[in-house]
């Protein structure tokens, strides 16, 4: 059986590298890191400083839940809190983006302006290893997080980054919570979602 496990289970640095790493394997090839870094020989580093930000700033604001293989791995942010960005955010994006770092701040500046005001719980990252894809890991790595919004009556918002992923959230109770957006210029479309509380 795979439940899900959480960063007050695990030793914390330990849990923010096996979550970067997943991420960082996960995304590779999307659409969206592909448009950050074209070359994908260049594209790695990056990528694993962004993810490595957000997933030590989810420590302080929000969770990660691993399925208990460390096969996948939810990273969000609770809805009541004001959630500052990492610290000294801008200063080290730049630093580990080199050239790209224009692109990265456009995708956060596309993420800001399409998130909803209306309180929520965040969904950041939902990454599956791609060699343990198909076998339901992501929505058992969600579970924690469905049952948590469902008690505190929350909605849950995401941005689909794929085709594949809004056909995973719609499947999962998830529906569009607004139009599809495209990042600047030649950028790939991301789907708004939101998962609202299941009351018994």
């Amino acid at each position: 059986m795979v439940i899900p496990t959480t960063v007050n289970d695990r030793d914390k640095r330990s849990d923010e590298r096996a979550a970067t790493e997943l991420i960082t394997e996960s995304f590779f090839d999307l659409d969206v890191s592909k448009w950050l870094v074209p070359d994908p020989a260049a594209r790695r580093g990056p990528l694993r400083a962004l993810f490595e930000l957000h997933v030590g700033n989810a420590k302080t604001w929000g969770r990660l839940d691993f399925t208990r293989e460390r096969e996948a791995v939810a990273v969000w942010f609770v809805g009541d809190r004001d959630v500052p960005p990492p610290p000294h955010y801008d200063e080290r994006l730049q630093t580990a983006t080199a050239e790209h770092y224009q692109r990265f701040r456009l995708l956060d500046e596309a993420f800001q302006d399409h998130e909803p005001t209306w309180t929520h719980h965040h969904l950041a990252f939902l990454a599956v290893s791609p060699s343990a894809q198909g076998r339901g890991l992501g929505a058992v790595a969600l579970s924690a997080l469905h049952t948590e919004a469902d008690e505190a009556a929350a909605a849950v918002y995401a941005d689909a980054s794929s085709a594949a992923a809004l056909r995973f959230y719609l499947r999962n109770g998830y529906q569009a919570a607004a139009e599809p957006y495209r990042l600047p210029g030649d950028g790939p479309t991301l789907w708004p979602v939101v998962r609202h509380p299941q009351l018994q």
